[in-house]
């Protein structure tokens, strides 16, 4: 599963998220990105009033809708984020455990999935 589209997700803004059985889980409210690529890896709804993380890999825009592979319920479910204009290395880190999604700073030191984002550059001496 890929990451979406850094241009891609610009327009991403108030359609609807469907989950990976097609039901309606919300609105995307915000996109947010990895702090070193500019990737775009979660993204925010509202369910009630508070808002829910969830991972944009494997996100994918048809039909004006946007299909996420999580379930509606996991999302509710998922753990909360403090700071609600950036994700920590330890919410991150905590998002991905709860989803399953492998990650590493192999990439990124704020986190990716295992093998997004581009190469390290190879060090010189």
């Amino acid at each position: 599963m890929a990451m979406p589209n850094p241009e891609q997700v610009k327009s991403w803004g108030g359609k609807l998220l469907v989950d990976r059985t097609g039901q309606p889980i919300g609105t995307v409210t915000q996109v947010y990105t990895d702090d070193a690529t500019g990737l775009p890896e979660w993204a925010t709804t509202r369910l009630g009033e508070a808002a829910f993380f969830l991972p944009l890999q494997g996100a994918v825009e048809a039909d004006g809708q946007i299909r996420v592979p999580v379930h509606r319920d996991d999302v509710a479910k998922s753990p909360a984020v403090i700071d609600k204009l950036h994700i920590t290395p330890d919410e991150e880190a905590r998002l991905y455990r709860y989803y399953g999604i492998p990650y590493t700073a192999e990439r990124s030191l704020s986190l990716l999935p295992v093998g997004e984002g581009p190469l390290p550059s190879p060090l010189t001496i």
